[in-house]
């Protein structure tokens, strides 16, 4: 017996597709952007914003003044990443793995062509602007990514993993290790304006920490709220039927009877 009452929409699963692509499209855009502000604003300014980035900078001056060895900023980024990931791996999960290995593969890969094509120049002479700007841009590229649900492994993964084994803020060590290293600046270039310049750009940096954290919370919780709201739904064995809350009144909950024609695809509801 068919019965006619008010229709009642199953919860779909979200399109995969459409978000790997979205995500895909996040962590290449992204890399790129994080790329572009490596290469055209902080390093030839000799701007160290800390994480790997600002390490191998300080590194490949080293390596001049002392070899006159000539290697990509991405290059060295990318050895110190690997064992950072490998360190880590445990702990991010396979899908969010295999995003962190593109993404800083990407960005060395960027980064690389990017200095090689504008031949190390910065893209503005002034420092304080070549500071503001590429912190923002690796603000802005370091949320996409994280929307990505991927990393960009370098000291944030260091300092994940310290933060689990000392019980301290995540956001604290992140600091710390990137002050150590803006510091070690200073020593390698012998100039004040180094570490000032630097803090700028970490300070637009972690603005976009701190929006991407945001972000994934709020999405955490929405995603928490709806698997809430389905498991209420409950299909009898023979899957002719379940039990759904239909309205609160009085911190009384209505329950409605959720059933399935026998001659159509469509899923018919009457109150019980």
């Amino acid at each position: 017996m068919r019965e006619t009452s008010t229709s009642y929409t199953m919860p779909t699963a979200p399109t995969t597709k459409k978000q790997l692509l979205l995500d895909a499209f996040l962590i290449v855009f992204g890399s790129f952007i994080l790329a572009i502000g490596y290469s055209l604003f902080l390093a030839p300014a000799h701007i160290s914003p800390g994480g790997v980035y600002g390490l191998a900078l300080v590194i490949r001056e080293v390596a001049r003044s002392l070899f006159r060895a000539g290697v990509g900023l991405g290059t060295i980024a990318l050895v110190f990443n690997i064992p950072l990931f490998l360190l880590a791996m445990k702990g991010l999960g396979k899908i969010t793995a295999v995003k962190t290995v593109v993404t800083f593969v990407l960005v060395a890969l960027f980064s690389d062509l990017i200095e090689t094509w504008s031949g190390g120049r910065p893209l503005v002479e002034e420092s304080i602007l070549c500071s503001f700007y590429g912190g923002a841009l690796l603000g802005v590229s370091v949320w996409m990514i994280f929307t990505a649900q991927s990393t960009c492994a370098g000291t944030d993964t260091l300092a994940r993993v310290l933060s689990r084994a000392f019980n301290t803020k995540v956001s604290t060590l992140i600091m710390l290790i990137d002050s150590l290293i803006v510091l070690l600046g200073l020593w390698v270039f012998q100039d004040w304006r180094v570490p000032l310049y630097s803090w700028i750009a970490i300070f637009r940096l972690q603005q976009g920490r701190r929006c991407a954290s945001a972000s994934e919370s709020l999405t955490s919780r929405s995603s928490s709220s709806r698997t809430n709201r389905r498991s209420f739904v409950r299909y009898s064995s023979d899957k002719s039927a379940c039990v759904a809350p239909s309205s609160t009144a009085k911190g009384c909950t209505q329950v409605r009877l959720v059933r399935y024609s026998s001659s159509s695809s469509s899923v018919s509801t009457s109150l019980c």
